[in-house]
C-alpha cells in the first residue's frame, strides 16, 4: 500500500519537477546569462517611442515605406512581383541611393493623403515599430510583421539607423522572411564599434511551444553603412 502511495505521489510530482526544471534552465539561458554578461533588458513600454520628429513619435508609415524600398532595391526573392516598384512615385523622391529617408519630405506627401504603396493588399501585415535602443544618434528598431495571409505568424525586422532629427539613414538591417525568423529584440549591450543584442527565441506562431528554445546573439556595426 505504501509503495502504491509513493508511486502515485511520484507520478504527480514528476511533471511539476520537469516543468520547473525546464523553466529554470530556459530562464537562465535566455535571461540571467545576459544580465551576468553586462546586457540590459529592453523596456519597450518606457523607451519604445524615442524616435521622434517635431517631438512626436515618427509614424509607422515611414518604416513601411523603408521596408518596401529595401526589398525593391535588393530584389525580393519571396514576392518579386509585389515588391517591384511598389512604392508610390512621389515617395521615391524622399529616398536616396544610400537608403536615406527625408522624414519631412515623407510627411509632406503623406499629409496630402497620397497612399504609400501602389499595391497595398499586404500593407496590413505590419505592426507598429518600436525603438529598442537609442545610443547617441543611433537607433535599433524592432519592426514586427506577419506573413501576408496569416493572422498569427509573427516575424521581426531589425534596423540600425542613424537619425539626426531630419534624415533617417539605414546603417544595417535584418529583414523578416520565411528563411530568417528572428524574434523580438530582447537584450542589448553597447560595444566600441556597435550594438550586440539578443533576439527572442520564441518566434513564429504566437501559440507555439517555446520550451527549450534559446535566444540568439546578433550584432550591428556602427560603421557598416549599406
Amino acid at each position: 500500500m505504501k509503495f502504491i502511495f509513493y508511486f502515485i505521489f511520484l507520478i504527480i510530482l514528476f511533471p511539476i519537477f520537469l516543468i520547473g526544471s525546464i523553466t529554470i534552465i530556459d530562464t537562465y539561458h535566455n535571461e540571467i546569462k545576459y544580465h551576468l554578461n553586462g546586457y540590459t533588458k529592453i523596456n519597450y513600454e518606457k523607451d519604445g517611442n524615442r524616435l521622434k520628429y517635431n517631438d512626436v513619435k515618427i509614424d509607422n508609415f515611414i518604416f513601411i515605406a523603408l521596408n518596401d524600398y529595401i526589398r525593391v532595391k535588393e530584389g525580393s526573392k519571396e514576392y518579386p512581383e509585389y515588391f517591384k516598384n511598389n512604392i508610390t512615385e512621389q515617395y521615391l523622391n524622399c529616398f536616396t541611393e544610400d537608403i536615406s529617408v527625408d522624414v519631412e519630405c515623407m510627411y509632406n506627401i503623406y499629409d496630402k493623403n497620397i497612399p504609400i504603396l501602389i499595391n497595398d493588399k499586404c500593407q496590413w501585415i505590419y505592426y507598429g515599430y518600436e525603438t529598442a535602443v537609442k545610443f547617441e544618434n543611433y537607433f535599433l528598431i524592432n519592426h514586427p510583421e506577419r506573413m501576408c495571409g496569416s493572422m498569427s505568424f509573427r516575424m521581426h525586422n531589425h534596423y540600425l539607423i542613424d537619425y539626426d532629427g531630419k534624415i533617417i539613414t539605414l546603417i544595417d538591417k535584418v529583414l523578416a522572411n520565411k528563411g530568417s525568423l528572428q524574434g523580438k529584440v530582447n537584450f542589448y549591450k553597447i560595444k566600441n564599434n556597435g550594438i550586440s543584442y539578443t533576439e527572442k527565441a520564441c518566434r513564429g506562431h504566437i501559440d507555439q511551444n517555446c520550451w527549450g528554445l534559446r535566444d540568439e546573439v546578433m550584432f550591428f556595426n556602427f560603421t557598416d553603412a549599406l
